[in-house]
């Protein structure tokens, strides 16, 4: 939907009109009907962060679109969840328990959250066959074999580089957080937060350890002096315990069992009376039936066809 919003702001349109992101995200779930697979929408929830990127974050609640949204969600067949905190982290938490095999998401944090497979949407210039499913898969697996890193050491990459809820070490890109997680530091931090529970003493305890190490006089193994003094310039306050709580210990169905979601094995069939009703009063599409029976034609029916045969 947040494409959807950018794809219309970008055309000049107002989004709060009939001819808003519900328009383009109507044709998003007719293309996602025609693959053969069940898809969950996951919202944020109430526990959120308050802040993302330096920027207070709006509640879902109060979004003129949600309730549209979801009604054009469920219309088409699809299920919609509601999670407690952060959707990246609750779709993480699904994805290991098995409750759905992938993530499919634009953001960037769903391996650090723990996922075990993460979908990326190809850009549409940069696609072989111009379809929706056309897409990148990147498994936990393959980054512990192809980098080494782990769950723990991709929030230590995080925190270092910068992202949602921290803005980094200054001076820590991402060569300086390589070497930092790889190095015995890394190795500390992982151990530290194998048992973690948001005791800020614990992570005091860290960073003097660390603080111990750096001031110590020798060279820390796969650590260059550059990384290691913007590690030393930073480490009373690195990480934001607010931020390290956010990636480790994130609001979750695990955290508040009262979101756990029901079984998402069946697959639904569109509810076609329900879907032309919200094309003609959101949609506004109401004036001309033949056009709406065109759109349905050349968008909807394939779909249709394919959830059936499911």
């Amino acid at each position: 939907m947040d494409e959807c919003i950018a794809a219309t702001h970008s055309a000049g349109l107002h989004t709060q009109s009939a001819s808003g992101p519900l328009r383009p995200f109507f044709f998003r779930l007719a293309q996602l009907a025609k693959i053969a697979a069940v898809f969950i929408f996951v919202f944020d929830g109430p526990n959120r962060p308050p802040v993302k990127r330096g920027k207070i974050v709006q509640s879902q609640i109060n979004l003129w679109w949600a309730d549209d949204a979801k009604n054009l969600i469920e219309s088409f067949g699809f299920y919609v969840h509601e999670a407690p905190g952060e959707a990246e982290a609750e779709l993480a938490l699904l994805n290991r328990w098995g409750m759905i095999d992938a993530l499919w998401t634009s953001d960037s944090d769903g391996l650090v959250f723990g996922g075990i497979a993460v979908l990326r949407t190809i850009p549409s210039k940069e696609r072989e066959t111009g379809r929706l499913d056309e897409i990148k898969l990147y498994t936990a697996e393959n980054v512990k074999r192809t980098i080494g890193f782990d769950c723990s050491q991709l929030i230590l990459f995080a925190l270092v580089t910068g992202g949602d809820y921290s803005s980094g070490i200054p001076g820590g890109g991402k060569l300086a957080a390589c070497e930092i997680v790889r190095s015995p530091i890394g190795e500390t931090f992982r151990r530290l937060l194998s048992g973690w529970d948001g005791n800020e003493a614990d992570l005091d305890a860290w960073r003097q350890s660390t603080l111990d190490t750096l001031n110590a006089g020798k060279s820390i193994s796969r650590l260059t002096s550059r990384s290691e003094n913007a590690l030393r310039k930073n480490i009373h306050s690195f990480p934001s315990p607010d931020a390290l709580r956010y990636y480790a210990n994130p609001a979750t169905s695990l955290t508040h069992p009262a979101y756990l979601p029901n079984s998402w094995s069946l697959v639904q069939q569109p509810n076609i009376p329900r879907l032309v009703d919200i094309c003609m009063q959101r949609l506004g599409w109401s004036r001309d039936p033949k056009k709406l029976l065109t759109i349905f034609r050349n968008n909807v029916w394939e779909g249709v066809i394919v959830r059936m045969v499911l």
